[in-house]
């Protein structure tokens, strides 16, 4: 098991060895059962474990007959690492003769060979004890019982200080430490022994006991053990969501124009406009009480017009379309500590209309956001700090023609006195179902067109990013600077942009 440089210091060659405990060593929980057929086995009750494994070559002796399953690795920021493995079922005898079944997986080695202890001035610590209770066995570890099975684990009996006297139903041993005792047995996993200090991602160091079992394949397509971008485990109904989704983004010159992913036919949604009217005047009348806020709530429509992420429909436009139409109500949100944006304006795709709402009608695909620890570890990783924030994200992305039309509103300028206007969005709406996955995804898409050119700016946006906000550190200021150059060169090509 490797060991990264900010956890642990290394020597001049890259490499230290562990520390050695001068106050007297530590005994493991071991015991000497008996498994299926009469065989023994040396077992490890590990407390700290999340999953219970057996050595093959202890598998193949008792004679088992496993089912292939993979073990997979969970690092922060999501990637996996698999194992090839079998799933066992397999008998432990209690002490009065009863047979106790354990799920196990197989591994190729659990630990270092067990040394002998001497246990002669363990009889004095333990007056009480019988003899047969300081048995301990030597040689491989065969089975390691995890905290799954916590029930069973040995629990005390007696203690003498930090050494504990234990059993369970299964037998007795000993565990702790005494500075009478040494013990110098190492729990390996995936045939690395935990003895020296290396270079090597600090992602390693997270949950590498998250050891879970999954299935081959184990999503609709997927046969190699890895999931679709974002590193995430989909089920069969989130990758196809994924998949409409990704079928939906069609990449123009400098953009992108998205399609819904629609899972009810459109032509159900019905018009609203008299309840969209009535929504409006609700809004327009709570607004008016506040010079302040019905100022910014104006000047914010003006600006979504302004930079085209809203349009004003003309008759003729309207007329010439025949599809289905839909209309969004909308109100404020204000945010006074917000410099850029005090006053925000929220459409509401939620809404009910006649027991539906436009949400209803559309697949929210998986969560491709990347994970938030992995991305604020690796940010505090290198010395160097590079932070990003793109504007307006979700309105980077364009909406089809159906899309538009289903996103009408109606606004007059807070002038009650006139007829309103219809208006449709044309950019992606923040409260649609698919929304997030939408933008995420097409920024990505945008980043991997260049990876074989700019593969430092790519990994950034791939993987350092949570949702519109990008960190990432460096060694070096000038690849900080030239990561960010390539970066902003990179999103302008689909529509995005830095705003920080």
């Amino acid at each position: 098991m490797s060991h990264h440089i900010l956890l642990h210091e290394s020597e001049e060659d890259g490499q230290a060895h562990h520390a050695k405990n001068e106050s007297g060593g530590c005994l493991l929980q071991l015991m000497n059962v008996e498994v299926n057929g009469g065989t023994k086995a040396t077992v490890l009750w590990d407390g700290g474990a999340t999953i219970s494994l057996i050595t093959f070559q202890k598998a193949s002796q008792i004679g088992l007959k496993g089912e292939e399953v993979n073990l997979s690795v969970t690092k922060i920021g999501g990637t996996k690492q698999l194992l090839k493995s079998y799933k066992y079922e397999v008998g432990i005898k209690t002490k009065d003769g009863k047979f106790v079944d354990f799920i196990l997986y197989g591994i190729d080695k659990i630990s270092m060979p067990l040394r002998n202890v001497n246990l002669d001035h363990v009889v004095n610590l333990f007056p009480n004890a019988k003899n047969n209770e300081f048995q301990r066995p030597v040689g491989e570890i065969d089975i390691l019982i995890g905290f799954e099975y916590a029930g069973f684990h040995p629990t005390r009996k007696e203690s003498n200080g930090h050494l504990l006297l234990l059993e369970n139903k299964f037998g007795n041993c000993l565990g702790g430490s005494h500075p009478l005792l040494s013990e110098k047995t190492m729990k390996v996993i995936q045939h690395a022994i935990v003895n020296h200090v290396k270079m090597t991602e600090i992602e390693e160091f997270f949950d590498i006991e998250r050891l879970g079992v999954e299935c081959t394949p184990k999503c609709g397509s997927c046969r190699c053990g890895e999931c679709p971008i974002g590193g995430k485990e989909y089920t069969i109904k989130e990758e196809r969501e994924l998949k409409l989704i990704e079928e939906g983004l069609q990449r123009m010159e400098n953009y992108w124009v998205a399609t819904y992913p629609w899972i009810r036919d459109p032509k159900l949604i019905q018009n609203n406009y008299n309840v969209a009217l009535a929504m409006l005047k609700s809004t327009e009348k709570r607004l008016l009480r506040d010079e302040t806020h019905a100022k910014r709530y104006s000047d914010q429509v003006q600006d979504m017009l302004d930079r085209k992420v809203a349009m004003k429909l003309t008759d003729e436009v309207m007329k010439a379309y025949l599809g289905p139409v839909h209309y969004i109500s909308h109100h404020e949100v204000i945010k006074d500590d917000s410099s850029s944006t005090p006053c925000r304006i929220v459409f509401n795709s939620s809404a009910k209309f006649n027991g539906m709402c436009l949400n209803d009608f559309w697949a929210k695909g998986p969560d491709v956001m990347n994970n938030m620890l992995g991305v604020l570890l690796r940010f505090r990783e290198r010395s160097v700090a590079l932070v990003g924030d793109i504007k307006k994200m979700y309105h980077s992305v364009h909406l089809s023609i159906l899309d538009q039309h289903t996103h009408r509103f109606l606004w007059r300028g807070l002038n009650d006195q006139r007829e309103p206007e219809t208006y449709s969005m044309t950019r992606v709406c923040f409260g649609d179902k698919p929304a997030g996955a939408i933008a995420t995804m097409a920024l990505r898409h945008t980043a991997l067109e260049h990876k074989e050119k700019s593969p430092r700016a790519v990994d950034m946006i791939v993987h350092n990013t949570y949702v519109d906000d990008m960190l990432d550190s460096f060694d070096e200021t000038s690849c900080a600077i030239e990561t960010a150059i390539s970066t902003e060169e990179i999103l302008k090509t689909g529509g995005f942009e830095v705003k920080q």
